[in-house]
């Protein structure tokens, strides 16, 4: 890995914490709840200044981000109600998710997505499609089959293997036969002629629509992860990542401007719903005390609460030295 690729991945997860902290930030401050220190970064601090009664630190090392509430008198997160810290406590996750939904939209925009259209990118040098496909060239059908979008294309081309196929494009308006002979990829045994599908640039509703409903699928699929974990179904853990294999992802998304912007929005979106699990040590934790306070009628023991977040704690700790070690596994793995 680069050093440009892996400043890159340590400074989007640094933009995502910060925006995760900013979140908590502005519901503290909109409750009336002290905001003691909003700092990003870790290690020794570089930059500070106080404001409106709170400290704001920029440290060394860009890598997370923290707020330090007022926790004794007047305006402390102890005397504050159940709906503020309710709110407080959803406030990272929200931060997180809109920010995820902000940045898909703007790829929608200004890069655009993969369509039903069949289109041309750009070609792969040294590969079939090379010497007879162009950049804007739409891809009609297969073997005389229509194609319905870029996977009914992929999954055509793999049933087909390394027999000589017919294309029928369109470029400029006009409908063009071409043949050529498809490669296998030695490593996966997948099939493929060379090209990278180009993306269809959306309208500003469409685009949110289109980014709307990739939160949704991703959101169910962490869920379903998730899911796979606690029961221990087989191949759960293989698509588990850490902060290691999130680092490690950034050399494979930092080539391209809109690729980095997907790689930071869906990390994004991994840090809020993984705040919200119920873990005490985390946001969806404290919000479970918040609604067995709710239904008790009064606030646990401090005592009790602590055993609780210790317990939470020791669960997190876990779960980050099992997702190292599985990041490690993989890397050094190939």
């Amino acid at each position: 890995m680069n050093i440009l690729s892996l400043s890159l991945g340590i400074a989007a997860i640094g933009f995502i914490a910060l925006i995760h902290e900013l979140g908590h930030y502005l519901f503290a401050r909109r409750a009336g709840i002290k905001v003691e220190e909003l700092s990003l970064g870790i290690g020794p601090s570089i930059f500070a200044f106080r404001r409106g009664g709170t400290d704001y630190r920029f440290r060394l090392i860009p890598f997370m981000a923290y707020v330090r509430l007022g926790e004794e008198g007047e305006g402390s997160l102890k005397e504050s109600g159940i709906l503020p810290r309710f709110f407080l406590y959803l406030g990272g996750a929200a931060g997180n998710i809109l920010t995820a939904i902000l940045l898909l939209t703007l790829i929608g925009i200004f890069h655009g997505y993969l369509g039903e259209d069949v289109l041309v990118g750009e070609t792969i040098p040294g590969t079939p499609a090379e010497a007879l496909l162009e950049p804007g060239d739409q891809i009609l059908s297969l073997n005389g089959k229509v194609l319905e979008s870029p996977q009914d294309f992929q999954e055509r081309l793999g049933s087909w293997g390394a027999r000589e196929a017919e294309l029928m494009i369109r470029r400029d308006g006009q409908e063009k036969a071409l043949s050529l002979r498809p490669l296998q990829d030695e490593a996966s045994g997948a099939y493929y002629i060379g090209i990278r599908f180009g993306t269809q640039p959306l309208s500003l509703w469409n685009s949110l629509g289109s980014a709307m409903k990739l939160t949704g699928e991703y959101v169910l699929g962490t869920f379903q992860l998730l899911g796979g974990l606690l029961i221990g179904a087989s191949g759960a853990s293989d698509n588990l990542v850490g902060i290691v294999g999130i680092v490690a992802m950034s050399q494979s998304f930092t080539q391209q401007f809109w690729d980095f912007i997907l790689f930071v929005a869906v990390i994004s979106l991994g840090m809020g719903i993984i705040n919200l699990m119920p873990l005490p040590a985390l946001d969806g934790g404290k919000i479970l005390l918040l609604i067995l306070e709710k239904a008790r009628g009064k606030k646990l023991q401090e005592e009790t609460e602590a055993r609780i977040t210790i317990i939470g704690f020791a669960l997190l700790l876990a779960l980050m030295l099992f997702t190292t070690i599985n990041d490690i596994s993989r890397i050094l793995g190939g």
